[in-house]
């Protein structure tokens, strides 16, 4: 579900701004390289501008059962996490993960 509003998200979005599917992120907490051929076609799926003109990159995080958003504010070089459950107890295990990927 998570990678088809990331799919609609990125058709309808501006143009400046990336949403990443969900394989990204476990191939990263994985510790695994993507193929050449899956980066091609995250590229061509999902990346839409060029990396020079990217402002946010939107990233569909998982850590302890708890999905998450982690947007990257490129122009700040800020990480943000937005959490509809937000424990401080998680707080450093989300920063973790997200520092990984």
């Amino acid at each position: 579900v998570l990678n088809v509003v990331v799919r609609m998200l990125t058709r309808n979005s501006k143009q400046t701004q990336w949403f990443l599917p969900t394989s990204i992120m476990q191939a990263a907490l994985e510790g695994r390289m993507l193929t050449s051929g899956t980066t091609t076609s995250l590229r061509n799926n999902y990346m839409r501008c060029k990396v020079d003109r990217v402002t946010r990159i939107h990233q569909p995080m998982w850590c302890d059962g708890h999905w998450y958003l982690m947007i990257i504010d490129v122009p700040r070089m800020k990480l943000i996490y937005l959490d509809s459950l937000r424990d401080p107890a998680q707080a450093e295990a989300r920063n973790i993960t997200m520092m990984r990927v």
